[in-house]
């Protein structure tokens, strides 16, 4: 992961097509994040090269101030099945156990996305109900102390 977000080379990120009905473009994230201010977006590199792309929230707005939410997780579709998906995930974890000590992190999945279910359900994350909108939402208890 890169603190540095080259936008032109991550507006050319696609995910594969039989992946393109379960994401937004990272262009639509990138414009949501200038609307929401308590999200954060960041370029995934690989050899300074841009492999994906992640958007996490604080949701204190929400009145949950311990509690993080990925909004987006995505690997472009040409660095896919090359492990980059589990190294930066975990990658990202960390990123956010560090520097926003969440006592829990929340992501969603749409029931078709079976690859991603199985990814994040590897990390650790639980099942916890499906949401208005047919997703799967899952939690990970962090045990990190936000103190």
């Amino acid at each position: 992961m890169n603190g540095t977000l080259n936008s032109c080379e991550l507006l050319t990120q696609d995910t594969d097509d039989a992946q393109k009905d379960f994401l937004f473009d990272n262009s639509y994230s990138i414009a949501e994040s200038f609307y929401c201010p308590s999200s954060s977006i960041q370029g995934i590199y690989s050899a300074n090269v841009a492999v994906g792309f992640l958007m996490v929230e604080s949701l204190e707005e929400q009145g949950k101030p311990n509690e993080v939410e990925i909004l987006r997780f995505m690997i472009g579709a040409d660095y896919q099945n090359k492990g980059y998906g589990k190294r930066a995930f975990s990658l990202a974890l960390q990123h956010i156990a560090i520097h926003m000590r969440p006592e829990s992190i929340h992501i969603c999945v749409t029931p078709e996305n079976v690859v991603a279910h199985r990814l994040y359900v590897g990390f650790g994350f639980k099942d916890n109900g499906v949401d208005e909108f047919g997703q799967i939402n899952l939690i990970l208890q962090t045990n990190i102390d936000p103190q």
